[in-house]
């Protein structure tokens, strides 16, 4: 960017004050580059839009300025000398508007009268001379729907000798904090809050991430010299001082503001593209669309697999001490071996973190004096510990979208039918997917929908239409209990009274626990839940069937995965003539590179073990885009 800088400069003529008169030319040119178009939030094609994404505030000079470039270069020119009063910081233009004022003046040699600015030089003071950004993605959060997703914040560093004592920068909605969920889902998609940038230290994110929520941070070092952090941070200071910003959760969210001010800096990189939904996860691989964008990839493990890393390494007396002292048959003042007392002295961290940082009185007595018996020590060998596994590094997972083309047959009530489909899946992950990239034995899915074709019929058919569908499997262990849980709302076709084409709404969600399998590759589960199917043909236009299931999960090699499960449902009102029905599926998926995947799967349903209702074996072939 400095070098266009440079060129306008020497092609344009220089100024020798403010007064100077640029010409229609000069300034229609610059308007419409790159550069002053996404100072103003404008898109890079903004002709085709027209609109900038700023929404509000006092973030425009000229009241044109929100649709017209020319004009608001025009209006921040002949502001340099005012003393209008702008924001909720009440600061006068050449305050308010650091990276605009930077730019004019490089751009037409401008000469920029030298004031004091307090807020700002208040603010710049708190990032320790900045040198260098980094792009911070938080993985999901087991027990936060809304986090499954990921996020997406900002790291500044500077001169400081530890990275705790960086800087984060946040964009977040801004919502009460005792808001209603149903009220932040639905503000959240339609457009309710305001969106909000927000500074504060990076030992405090590290904090709330790693140990509060216990979610993985990956760090990507962006290729920013000291000058360009610093012009990064003065547009945010323009941004969070005088602009107003709506918050979706799908599109205006964390993850493209953060890229569209990093696209401020440098205008060549293509940063904010996404098909559907800016998903953080799917907006990290924007930073690798070309080289010399990523510098290098920090990891940070949650504080819950820093302990399963040691624990997990203990031998099995030692963790018997382990848990004697936990469940106090046995002092802390009697344990011998200091890996043990380094592995007590995480689990009571990370006990603390889980009760939100309170412990009770004995367990503070306790882990103090663990740590006095630690320290007796002196100084501890650390014993060498496996690799923990970055499988949650999002740039490497498979991308969001997927197009599946299906072939299959059914068997009803003695009936043979064919029939061929496809399936569209807009977002973003099931539990057949190889999991590298996302939280294991997770999904989130919204929305996707499958067409079938049978010949029989010579027609096509919705199969099904799905709204959302999310799947939390935690293995329960001696360490820590975490439930499992499933939830999904769809329209879709139920099988167990014999129709083919028949559709219900369905809400369908379920409570339970998994355990590994002598290895963290496989796991059982179950789960007590509840299935609510709508549709006119039910005498009170509903059923209601509680249910029980219980399946495995297992990736038997590196790119291919087994799923059997088994679910027994029973009609809460008898209204149908057979009120009990099991289902039971077999699915395995093969992955052979990224983004191609082949699935087989055999489902069947019946209402007793000696006659079949419905029976399914179907060959999928997916391919997953961005």
């Amino acid at each position: 960017m400095r070098f266009f800088l440079l060129f306008l400069a020497l092609t344009w003529g220089h100024c020798s004050s403010a007064d100077t008169k640029f010409s229609d030319q000069v300034l229609d040119r610059l308007s419409k580059t790159p550069e002053w178009r996404l100072l103003l939030h404008f898109s890079k094609d903004w002709e085709d839009k027209g609109v900038s994404e700023v929404d509000g505030g006092d973030f425009f000079l000229s009241p044109q300025g929100r649709n017209n470039p020319l004009a608001e270069l025009r209006a921040t020119i002949e502001a340099i000398h005012s003393e209008r009063l702008l924001g909720p910081l009440k600061q006068i233009p050449i305050c308010a508007f650091q990276g605009r004022y930077q730019f004019l003046r490089e751009a037409l040699k401008l000469e920029i009268p030298k004031v004091n600015c307090e807020k700002w030089d208040g603010f710049i003071s708190r990032f320790h001379d900045p040198q260098r950004v980094s792009l911070v993605f938080s993985a999901a959060y087991t027990n936060n729907p809304a986090s499954m997703f990921g996020h997406l914040f900002l790291k500044v560093g500077s001169l400081k000798e530890s990275d705790l004592l960086d800087v984060g920068i946040n964009y977040a909605a801004q919502v009460s904090p005792d808001e209603n969920p149903f009220a932040f889902f639905y503000f959240g998609v339609m457009g309710g809050y305001e969106g909000h940038w927000s500074v504060q230290p990076y030992y405090e994110k590290l904090n709330e991430y790693i140990k509060s929520e216990n979610r993985d941070l990956w760090e990507y070092e962006l290729e920013l010299s000291p000058s360009e952090t610093l012009f990064l941070l003065k547009h945010l200071w323009e941004l969070e001082t005088t602009a107003s910003v709506d918050y979706y959760f799908f599109d205006d969210n964390c993850a493209y503001e953060i890229m569209r001010l990093l696209e401020v800096v440098r205008p060549n990189w293509s940063l904010t593209h996404h098909t559907i939904y800016a998903i953080p996860g799917e907006m990290v691989k924007n930073l690798f669309n070309e080289a010399g964008v990523v510098r290098k990839v920090l990891f940070r493990p949650s504080l819950r697999k820093k302990l399963l890393q040691k624990y997990d390494v203990m031998s099995v007396e030692q963790k018997e001490r382990l848990f004697d002292v936990i469940s106090r048959t046995r002092p802390a003042s009697e344990i011998d071996d200091p890996f043990v007392l380094t592995t007590l002295n995480a689990y009571f961290d990370y006990q603390r973190q889980l009760k939100k940082g309170k412990l009770e009185a004995d367990e503070n007595r306790l882990w103090e004096q663990i740590q006095v018996r630690r320290a007796s020590f002196g100084s501890i060998t650390q014993t060498d510990l496996p690799e923990i596994s970055p499988e949650t590094r999002p740039d490497l997972g498979h991308d969001a979208y997927a197009v599946d083309l299906m072939a299959g047959s059914e068997k009803l009530d003695g009936g043979f039918y064919g029939y061929q489909g496809i399936r569209l899946k807009s977002a973003y992950h099931d539990l057949l997917n190889k999991d590298l990239g996302f939280k294991r034995f997770s999904e989130i899915q919204f929305p996707w929908m499958e067409w079938r074709y049978r010949p029989q019929s010579n027609n096509w058919h919705l199969e099904e239409l799905g709204g959302v569908k999310v799947t939390s499997l935690t293995p329960v262990s001696r360490i820590d209990f975490n439930p499992s849980w499933r939830v999904q709302l769809d329209f879709e076709s139920p099988k167990d009274f014999g129709c083919l084409d028949c559709r219900a709404f369905v809400w369908d969600a379920g409570i339970g626990s998994s355990w590994e399998l002598g290895t963290p590759d496989a796991l059982i589960y179950q789960f007590f839940g509840l299935r609510a199917e709508s549709d006119e043909r039910w005498e009170q236009g509903y059923r209601l069937l509680p249910n029980l299931e219980a399946g495995l999960l297992a990736i038997l090699q590196e790119n291919w995965k087994l799923h059997l499960q088994a679910t027994y449902n029973r009609e809460a009102r008898h209204s149908s003539p057979e009120p009990e029905f099991y289902k039971m599926m077999m699915a395995q998926s093969f992955s052979w590179n990224r983004n191609w995947e082949l699935r087989q799967g055999f489902q069947w349903i019946t209402p007793n073990f000696s006659g079949d209702t419905y029976r399914q074996l179907r060959l999928d072939f997916a391919y997953y885009f961005r």
